[in-house]
């Protein structure tokens, strides 16, 4: 699958980041973190980073982007450093759906650049294992 162009930019600061630094920045936000539920005494240590996805693409036909390896690579990395598990969290508009990616390795020079697990559920089954897959 072919990553459709983007439509425009998001913000002034994407215009800014694509005007004023070097070509060879990644250029990555980070979506969210996971953090210690509901216990103080982990003093809301970080369970999982998450890289949050949306597009038109139904979520069980839906894959990572080659095209998005840098910032993949990036976060995989960042995730490592961190001790950290990586999840992509895939949705469209719709909301109706929701596929999860449990990013198991990222490999710039293989053909088989990304490796993950990946389950479908409903925002309902989501938000009833949320703890669940995050501690796991």
């Amino acid at each position: 699958m072919v990553k459709p162009i983007n439509k425009g930019l998001s913000n002034e600061f994407h215009k800014w980041q694509r005007t004023n630094l070097p070509g060879r920045f990644v250029i990555q936000d980070l979506d969210t973190w996971v953090i210690a539920f509901s216990d103080s005494s982990l003093a809301y240590t970080p369970l999982a980073l998450v890289e949050l996805k949306r597009s038109s693409i139904p979520p069980e036909k839906w894959t990572p982007f080659k095209d998005d390896l840098p910032n993949y690579a990036a976060l995989h990395e960042l995730s490592k450093r961190a001790n950290l598990p990586l999840w992509v969290i895939y949705f469209t508009k719709e909301f109706n759906l929701l596929a999860l990616f449990k990013i198991l390795s990222v490999d710039p020079v293989s053909w088989n650049w990304i490796r993950f697990e990946k389950v479908l559920m409903t925002p309902d089954e989501f938000r009833n294992k949320f703890e669940s897959l995050f501690k796991s």
